[in-house]
């Protein structure tokens, strides 16, 4: 089946790698894969206080906000970045230093990462007001941040609640069906 159910409701948190927080894997490839050796990993991360981000050597990231007000993100101490809901997912090294700074109040995010030289990533938001199809290669992760929704790739059909995923395995045409209004974020890994 091109589809893979990947339910909110199977995760486990975790600290962070530098112990300053909680996260979730959504997905990790290869799926035995330890923070040192991971490809590729996708995951949800809980952000209660101001703090440094771990540092992920050798890791390219991208960040979104999945729910609250945000935070703004130093990297060096120099250059900050706003990140909210609205705005677009911010890809960065992870070789550099990083801290946030909640804007107002706790703050999660989803987080992709690809490790540099032997895997390639892309985030992006879409906001679904109906029914969208979208022509989908394999290795494509979609998350589920707001409402309901369903996918649906040849005969299979997949129900989506809040902060569950799939995953893509082969090419297809993929049908998108909110149940009103709804946010996924897709991630599509080159490996």
């Amino acid at each position: 089946m091109p589809l893979t159910l990947l339910p909110a409701s199977a995760r486990t948190p975790k600290p962070w790698k530098n112990g300053g927080g909680v996260t979730t894997d959504v997905w990790v490839h290869p799926e035995s894969a330890s923070l040192e050796d991971f490809l590729a990993r996708v995951s949800i991360a809980e952000v209660a206080s101001d703090g440094p981000f771990s540092v992920f050597a050798g890791i390219d990231r991208t960040t979104a906000i999945l729910d609250g007000a945000g935070f703004d993100l130093t990297f060096d101490g120099t250059r900050t970045v706003r990140l909210t809901r609205e705005a677009a997912p911010l890809a960065y090294s992870g070789n550099t230093p990083a801290a946030s700074r909640l804007i107002n109040g706790p703050t999660t995010d989803l987080n992709a990462m690809s490790r540099q030289g032997l895997a390639r990533h892309r985030m992006e938001r879409l906001k679904l007001e109906g029914e969208m199809q979208l022509k989908v290669e394999p290795l494509t992760l979609f998350l589920v941040a707001e409402g309901k929704v369903q996918f649906e790739a040849g005969s299979q059909a997949l129900r989506l609640g809040p902060l569950d995923a799939c995953l893509v395995s082969k090419f297809d045409m993929l049908r998108l069906i909110p149940a009103r209004n709804a946010v996924v974020f897709s991630v599509h890994f080159g490996l």
